[in-house]
């Protein structure tokens, strides 16, 4: 693809490394102590080359020590590509699948459906940029061939036995329930089955004619209104273990047990490595190199401290399976990496005597190194800084939503500088003038300027002096739920999505349809008592109420709870109404115009 002008001289700084990537050792180290330049750098060094693009896939596998990396670099990737406009179905965030291992709950939707999507994209050779961690890459997984052949899709036109999908759904994990809401829930009505598949970011609609399928359409779950029309979709599993299909059309199967992924090695002995689902040429990156290898080693520590722990059968037999059936050794993936092309990326070089590399420093230097975003400076000398360097480099604000972009553009307007938005079709060069500010709406983790590229970023909050703004990791429900478990004691209160207010008892392992699986004991009112698995732990949320007193009880099956919730949607929809009609008495009500703002109340 053809890369905006305003990178050509970036692109050029790694020109004359990329050509002699294979034939040369030791690797090259690209150098930057701004994250944000080397991902702009990444996003460049791994489009394909023109020579190659449409004729097969390519594999780009980036590899950090931790997850926390992983996810702030495939941020700053998601930006660039956007930037020019590069497909972003190319790019793949690849978790791990716990960030405790053996832990028995479920991870969020959200990481099974990141590795899911990864490892098809690999099974299915196509052009992949994939940041993963070192717990991600150490984990074993399923053979491919078991995988791939799991995967099925469904298109316009063809046949399909409504009984053989119903069937290999809950094969893959899938739940049925009267709506699908949630990756991995299926619901049937008539000759229409909606599926929330792993492949989706929405649930699809499948209408049948007969056998036939005769459209499919995503919905949005809360309005159930279409959103596109398709001729394919793909349905990928839910869960990391796949039970043996016999191929008989009466073979039934049961709920997939919580814990089973840890239990692998029992059911398929001989578990691969990410490596083995790539079928196309790889190249391989490290970010951080130098902390890889300590990683490893704390991993591998917190690992067997673990296994250590944990509480056997009550036969004596092992919980879960072994470690090192479980996990490859750091040394073994470092043997399958020398197999391939390798960049070393880095805010410092390395030991050369203990970690032989080639140095590529790529110049860039953060906004407040230049005096931009100091606190106590007038806005307008950190624009007359900004446009001193104008006169050399391309210069791009970055905000984070569309109404900052516009208050940007107007600011700078109002101090009298050429500002446009960054938008495609991309402007050409202009040789008689300087080009103006750019301004775009995206997610940067921190700025940079490059000299050497000419090309500077600017985030708002250091082009207003605001500092780094973090963003927070979200956690899934039944993360945040085991975050606070050992504050949680036997007799806390609880409340239940359906059921209502209970008393928490602790956690209990028993043995439902032939599955062992761990589950939460809830008592209700009465003698009522509730089990409820670890995978259903989003439906369960600590009792937050008035200290005085203890509230009472419900009981299942019960019309308290029911009441309750109906009473506070009343309120909230009385409340709905009397916000409308406050703004519709507003809307009609006039006044005298206020003066427009001035510049002053501009910067404020």
């Amino acid at each position: 693809m053809n890369i905006p002008f305003v990178l050509h001289h970036f692109a050029n700084q790694l020109r004359t490394v990329v050509p002699a990537i294979p034939e040369r050792t030791p690797p090259p180290c690209l150098l930057s102590t701004q994250q944000a330049c080397l991902a702009l750098a990444m996003t460049l060094f791994t489009l394909p080359e023109k020579k190659t693009a449409g004729t097969g896939g390519q594999t780009h596998l980036i590899i950090t020590p931790t997850q926390e990396q992983a996810e702030e670099l495939y941020e700053d990737l998601e930006f660039f590509f956007s930037f020019i406009r590069r497909d972003q179905e190319t790019l793949a965030l690849f978790p791990p699948w716990a960030s405790i291992p053996y832990n028995p709950a479920l991870p969020a939707h959200s990481v099974i459906c990141q590795r899911v999507r990864s490892l098809h994209r690999l099974s299915r050779g196509e052009s992949t940029v994939m940041v993963t961690s070192l717990p991600a890459i150490l984990h074993k997984l399923l053979p491919p061939e078991v995988f791939a052949k799991a995967c099925f899709s469904l298109k316009v036109g063809k046949a399909c036995e409504r009984e053989v999908l119903l069937r290999s759904l809950i094969r893959l994990g899938y739940e049925r329930g009267s709506l699908a809401e949630v990756p991995g829930e299926f619901s049937v009505r008539g000759g229409i089955v909606d599926i929330f598949s792993t492949a989706q970011d929405h649930p699809v609609r499948i209408e049948f004619l007969g056998d036939t399928v005769e459209s499919i359409r995503t919905f949005d779950p809360s309005t159930q209104e279409s959103i596109t029309h398709l001729k394919e979709t793909w349905v990928l599993p839910t869960r990391e273990f796949i039970p043996p299909d016999s191929g008989q059309p009466d073979t039934s199967f049961e709920p997939i047990q919580a814990s089973i992924e840890w239990d692998l090695p029992r059911y398929y002995p001989k578990l691969v490595t990410l490596f083995d689902y790539i079928h196309t040429p790889v190249t391989v990156s490290f970010y951080r190199p130098v902390d890889l290898d300590a990683a490893a080693a704390q991993f591998w520590n917190a690992l067997l401290e673990t296994w250590e722990q944990l509480q056997p059968d009550p036969g004596g037999a092992p919980a879960h399976a072994d470690p090192d059936q479980l996990y490859e050794m750091w040394e073994t993936i470092k043997t399958y990496t020398s197999m391939y092309p390798t960049v070393w990326w880095d805010s410092v070089a390395p030991d050369t005597s203990t970690m032989p590399c080639m140095p590529v420093s790529l110049q860039a230097q953060s906004p407040g190194s230049v005096g931009v975003g100091i606190r106590g400076l007038p806005f307008k000398e950190t624009l007359s800084k900004l446009d001193q360097l104008r006169a050399d480099s391309e210069i791009f604000f970055v905000a984070r939503s569309p109404g900052q972009v516009e208050r940007l553009l107007s600011l700078l307007h109002d101090h009298g500088f050429p500002a446009n938005k960054w938008e495609h079709p991309f402007p050409q060069p202009a040789t008689d003038v300087r080009a103006p500010f750019y301004c775009l709406e995206g997610d940067l983790s921190a700025g940079f300027l490059s000299p050497d590229g000419h090309i500077a970023f600017v985030t708002e909050e250091e082009l207003f002096g605001k500092g780094i703004r973090h963003r927070p990791h979200t956690k899934s429900p039944t993360a945040k739920f085991f975050s606070s478990l050992e504050d949680l004691k036997e007799g806390d209160l609880v409340v239940h999505l359906q059921h209502g207010i209970g008393r928490y008892l602790g956690l209990r392992r028993l043995e439902v349809q032939g599955c062992t699986s761990d589950y939460l004991l809830l008592q209700f009112g009465g003698t009522d008592t509730l089990y409820v698995p670890l995978d259903r732990l989003n439906h369960i949320h600590r009792y937050r109420g008035a200290e005085q007193r203890s509230p009472r009880l419900d009981r299942l099956g019960g019309t308290a709870w029911g009441k309750t919730k109906a009473k506070i949607k009343k309120g909230i929809e009385d409340m709905t109404e009397e916000l409308v009609e406050l703004y519709a008495n507003r809307e009609v009500a006039r006044r005298t115009a206020y003066q427009e703002d001035t510049l002053l109340v501009h910067e404020f």
